[in-house]
């Protein structure tokens, strides 16, 4: 085995599958010329539509609604709802992006929101996802934050890779440290953004590092509100993380019996830093830092390779809710 040992479009796509164990059985079949739309909007006229961040695709759709100035607003961490007026725009972009709006639920108004802006000192890969969903995103490094480049008008940063807080000069340190006073929300992926946490004294978690080549699918469970909140039932990991200590929201966390459903991940010792050790414990995390700003930490893998299609939505939710 080389590289990447699990994938699963059933389980990291959220795809329904059919699994035979047996030969295929004959089926009639015709020719496809063209794709069918998947797309709906299923709500009444005059109605509110409601629109479930579950995938990357709900996502773009969204950033393509506020790209157009429809006031939309959040109810819950994966709930947007459109107003009743923004339907035929609502219908264009289901047509566009295959998404399927609904009825929303008669309730309470939610947070009226706006589009993120972002800066990200991210992976190739991370920056192709992102902007794929439609965010706008300006790139930073250490390096660019230590020639000058600004933080101004960003209402998040994303630390995974490049950016290390410890070698940021006087110029850099102040860019970032003006940033997190005002309020500037944080997103950080792995070991690089762990340590990012740390150094700037955000969430008060210790990172808990396995085996740097140990990867595949992981069981986990989604008690959190933010991120948590309808994920699917597994994720990836790549070099994984989890969290420990106390003052922050558990988003989601390793399945707490045999978490590794498919892959390769041995302890870096006997008993130390393997899936029995991460059994149970804080893979991504949520809270606020002591100057208010909203921090969340990955300890898994979400836009890995711009593959798990299914995770996306839990990145997105994460940059709603640090930008809000």
């Amino acid at each position: 085995m080389y590289d990447i040992s699990g994938w699963s479009h059933r389980l990291l796509w959220g795809a329904p599958v059919d699994i035979s164990r047996f030969a295929a059985p004959r089926v009639a079949s015709v020719p496809v010329s063209a794709a069918t739309g998947t797309g709906t909007v299923t709500a009444g006229r005059g109605q509110d539509l409601a629109l479930t961040l579950s995938d990357g695709s709900d996502v773009r759709a969204v950033n393509a609604l506020l790209d157009r100035n429809i006031k939309l607003t959040r109810t819950g961490a994966a709930t947007v709802v459109v107003p009743a007026s923004a339907r035929r725009q609502a219908e264009e972009v289901a047509d566009l992006h295959g998404v399927r709006f609904e009825a929303a639920r008669r309730a309470p108004a939610g947070a009226p929101f706006a589009k993120p802006a972002l800066a990200a000192a991210v992976a190739a890969d991370e920056l192709f996802v992102l902007r794929e969903m439609g965010f706008d995103v300006q790139p930073v490094s250490t390096a660019l934050l230590n020639g000058g480049a600004t933080l101004t008008g960003v209402d998040t940063l994303i630390v995974s890779s490049g950016l290390n807080y410890t070698q940021l000069n006087a110029t850099g340190r102040a860019t970032v440290d003006a940033f997190l006073a005002a309020g500037g929300g944080v997103v950080t992926r792995g070991a690089t953004g762990a340590a990012f946490n740390t150094a700037a004294a955000l969430l008060p978690a210790t990172a808990v590092t396995g085996r740097g080549d140990a990867n595949g699918v992981v069981a986990v469970d989604n008690p959190g509100p933010v991120v948590g909140a309808g994920s699917l039932p597994n994720s990836f990991v790549y070099s994984p993380l989890w969290f420990t200590g106390t003052g922050f929201n558990v988003e989601q966390r390793y399945a707490a019996t045999d978490p590794l459903v498919a892959g390769h991940w041995q302890p870096t010792s006997p008993g130390v830093a393997g899936p029995d050790q991460a059994a149970g414990q804080a893979s991504v995390i949520s809270g606020t830092t002591a100057a208010g700003s909203r921090a969340v930490l990955f300890g898994t893998e979400p836009l890995f390779r711009a593959h798990p299609k299914g995770l996306y939505a839990q990145f997105a939710r994460a940059l709603f809710w640090t930008s809000a």
